[in-house]
Formats: structure tokens, sequence, C-alpha cells
């Protein structure tokens, strides 16, 4: 006579346990919950009250973004170039000595200027948060600071226009009175020309984001 609990069954064998695996975890979780950039945008656009407020929700969105962090790494790239170019050729242009100091003193800048920003966009993030909160003195010394330090830019900018732009210079002989270092001067050129490019840029995009906000909102119009 056999036991029951150790009598065996062939009509109905047992299956082997099942091992979950990664993927099974992968399927069965739910799906990310987040929301695009686009998105954002698309709702900022519904809950504003006109397009100057369109416009300033946009542009709080972008700055908060991932993608705008991205951006910022890439920018920091280009003041780093610019302090090593002005470094490296700092005795290079002796047509005019302060090429390659204001790339140099450009560059230092650019890079406080981006720091200062990510801590002002950090503040302004807590501050929507709680909205109560009020600015600490720390917060409204960095805003002060951040503001001169873009002014100061802005002047350094100009100054680098007149200082480059129209500068009479040689690429040889390395003696001459106007010699300047081509690698120097058409780095200090290009990066001037590329702010123009940029501004052009960015007046063109926002002319297109005006007139396509106006060709919707009259077909709206038209549709009600």
């Amino acid at each position: 006579m056999i036991h029951p609990e150790y009598s065996i069954n062939p009509g109905t064998p047992e299956d082997p346990p099942h091992v979950q695996t990664a993927n099974d975890v992968a399927k069965n979780d739910p799906p990310p919950s987040y929301e695009s950039l686009f998105g954002k945008i698309k709702r900022a656009k519904a809950e504003s009250s006109g397009r100057v407020d369109f416009a300033k929700r946009s542009c709080s969105i972008c700055t908060e973004s991932v993608v705008f962090a991205v951006i910022l790494c890439i920018i920091l790239i280009i003041p780093v170039s610019m302090i090593v170019m002005g470094s490296v050729f700092l005795y290079d242009c002796r047509a005019n000595e302060m090429v390659p100091v204001y790339l140099v003193v450009h560059g230092v800048f650019l890079i406080i200027a981006i720091i200062f920003g990510l801590l002002q966009t950090r503040s302004d993030k807590d501050k929507k948060k709680d909205s109560k909160k009020k600015k600490t003195p720390n917060e409204k010394c960095i805003e002060l600071i951040s503001t001169l330090i873009h002014v100061f830019l802005i002047a350094w900018f100009f100054y680098g226009n007149s200082i480059t732009i129209g500068l009479n210079w040689v690429s040889s002989p390395a003696t001459a009175r106007t010699y300047c270092h081509p690698s120097l001067y058409y780095y200090a050129y290009w990066v001037i020309m590329s702010v123009y490019i940029f501004i052009g840029i960015v007046v063109f995009v926002s002319l297109c984001v005006v007139l396509y906000s106006c060709i919707s909102g009259s077909k709206a119009k038209n549709n009600c």
C-alpha cells in the first residue's frame, strides 16, 4: 500500500517551476509616465492667456528640460575652446594683442554665466513648487550677479567686434607689426560671426512660430 502523500498520478505530471526573467519583468511593468517636451509646450499653449504668456511658458519649459541641460553641456565646449585658443596664441597677434585676451576673458565669463544660469534655473524651479516661498538674499545676489555678467558679456562682445572685424593683419612674416596667427584670427572671427548666425536663426524660428500661431488661431475662429 502506497501512502497518499507519496502517490504519483501519471496522468497529471507536475510542471517545472517557471523562472521569471528580466524580459518578463519588463513586460509586466507599466509604461513610464512622462510627458514629452512638445506635449508640455502644447499644454502651455492651451493654458496661456496670450502669445506673450505662451512665449514665457515655453521658455520656462525648455530651460527645465533634459534637452536644455544637454545643450548647455555642448555650449560649454565653446567657452573652453575660446580659453584654450586665446591661451595658446596669447603672444601671436602683434596686429592687436587684445584679440587673444578677448577670447580668454570672454570664455571665462561665459562659463561663469552658464553656472549662474543653472543656479538661477534651479532656484526658479524650487519657487514653482512652493509659490509662497520668497527669494532669499542669496538668490537675489545670484540674480544680480547674473544680470551684471550678461551686461558685461554683451559689452565685451561688441568690443571684440571692434578689434577683430576689419583688423589689418598679415599671416607672415611673424616679425611683422601687423602679424596675427591665422588660426587665432579666423577662430575669433567665426566665433563672432556664429553669434550673428545664431541670432538670425532664432529670429527666423520665432517669426515662423508667430506666423503659425496666427494661422492656427484664425482657422480656429473660422471653425467656430
